[in-house]
């Protein structure tokens, strides 16, 4: 595994997470994530085998370097012909074979966003914020800043969102994430308004949020959860050019 010593924090280079099998190593198991969300079921249902890995350039060295640094958890499939659904025992060591599984972390899904997103910046406010894997709290650089006075919505001190006439609703939202240290989820603190369908209306304004950002693609996106009284937020990943693990010759540049 190629690096480039950048940064030190807390013994790890973080270059070490950019190098390219470890890139593609958070990608897969970042979709691993993704697709389990979006079809309802837990990660581990949809659990990388080894053999799926390794064969994309992800080394066994790799894969224990996620599983030291917490960012993944390997697992042993034990599932059996006729079993209605896949299963696992923990791995109690760093023994990999053919059986090793692995999905990310909380740590190591909020780590993977960032450098997926952000490269050596967001790798190194994933370190030395501790990429804990809770909610990104108030001053964590991982998380948004919402300034009420300059009416500006920033990450990583870049200008996300500048507010040049009053858009109440937004700006209620975008307080409320403020103020309770921008976890994941809050719920809907738009005051009721006559007749109108709070639904609705809190629908409107998420759409309103994912407009007009000063970033291109937006570096964050706002949705419900589907109750219809929640908003969420969450990094998104800047679209990838060229496969990672097709890169010929990153480590030598």
């Amino acid at each position: 595994m190629t690096t480039r010593r950048i940064k030190r924090t807390d013994g790890v280079f973080t270059s070490a997470a950019l190098s390219a099998p470890v890139r593609l190593a958070f990608s897969q198991l970042l979709e691993v994530h993704e697709l389990a969300r979006a079809s309802g079921r837990k990660d581990s249902d949809f659990a990388a085998e080894i053999t799926s890995l390794t064969e994309l350039g992800i080394s066994g060295s790799v894969l224990r370097w996620l599983v030291c640094r917490g960012y993944a958890k390997c697992l042993r499939e034990v599932t059996q012909p006729g079993d209605k659904e896949r299963r696992f025992e923990p791995a109690d060591n760093l023994s990999l074979n053919s059986q090793s599984c692995f999905v990310l972390s909380r740590k190591g899904m909020l780590f993977a966003r960032a450098v997926l997103a952000f490269g050596n910046v967001g790798a190194e406010a994933a370190q030395a914020n501790g990429a804990s894997g809770d909610s990104p709290r108030q001053g964590n650089g991982l998380a948004p800043s919402w300034d009420a006075k300059r009416r500006e919505l920033r990450l990583f001190r870049k200008l996300l969102k500048r507010f040049r006439v009053p858009a109440p609703n937004q700006e209620t939202i975008l307080a409320a994430f403020q103020e309770e240290g921008w976890p994941n989820c809050i719920d809907d603190p738009l005051p009721p308004k006559g007749d109108l369908s709070p639904q609705r209306r809190l629908h409107d304004t998420i759409k309103a949020l994912n407009r007009k950002h000063r970033q291109k693609p937006p570096l964050i996106h706002f949705l419900g959860n589907g109750t219809g009284k929640n908003v969420v937020w969450e990094l998104r990943m800047a679209p990838r050019r060229s496969h990672p693990g097709k890169r010929k010759d990153q480590g030598n540049r």
